[in-house]
């Protein structure tokens, strides 16, 4: 894929997307610790998500409504999204925001939290205050899914969240250039905590 070598995701090649490949790697990265399934069932998953062909409608339809059985709240508050793909490199990393009102907000922990500088979910931040393990090297993810307004960001975290706080925790961090989906809408989401929601 390519890439410049630069501190803003927002310069980075962009390329348009169909919101068919960003469910099915959601899809992928989510299913087997969300489903509870017999060995057919996931076999069945695997080759549409392993295998996909993003011209059939079928698949594609599947894919959304198997995606809608573990993630309905997230994709609701995305439905007017363009998606684009991009290099997702360490030095965006303070681009990044984690999910807000859903557990991972400053004081929603209060006696953890009370030791660190309130934030507004910042990844690093979350980091500091919530450090998760980096079980697997970036190269073996699945690629973050991100959300936002604009290229110039904040991006909120969709899916990728507990990869991405592993690698942010992580005192030795190994290079990090990998793909990643990023969805941008006018449009407020409630997962995106800069966004003021009545």
């Amino acid at each position: 894929m390519n890439s410049i070598n630069d501190k803003r995701i927002g310069n980075q090649y962009w390329g348009k997307v169909s919101k068919d490949e960003v469910y099915c790697a959601f899809l992928k990265s989510e299913y087997k610790i969300r489903f509870n399934l017999s060995s057919k069932e996931t076999e069945y998953i695997k080759e549409l998500v392993d295998n996909p062909c993003f011209s059939n409608e079928f698949q594609n339809s599947k894919r959304e409504e198997l995606l809608l059985l573990i993630r309905k709240p997230i994709l609701d508050e995305i439905t007017h999204t363009t998606w684009h793909k991009a290099s997702l490199q360490q030095s965006h990393l303070n681009e990044l925001r984690v999910m807000g009102r859903c557990g991972w907000d400053y004081g929603s922990l209060p006696d953890h939290d009370s030791m660190c500088k309130p934030d507004q979910n910042e990844l690093v931040s979350v980091a500091r205050r919530r450090p998760q393990k980096l079980k697997k090297d970036p190269f073996q993810w699945e690629p973050p899914i991100l959300w936002g307004h604009t290229m110039d960001g904040p991006f909120t975290i969709i899916d990728g969240t507990h990869r991405l706080l592993g690698y942010a925790s992580h005192s030795n961090k190994p290079d990090l250039n990998i793909l990643a989906y990023i969805g941008l809408s006018e449009e407020k989401c409630k997962w995106h905590l800069l966004d003021q929601i009545d």
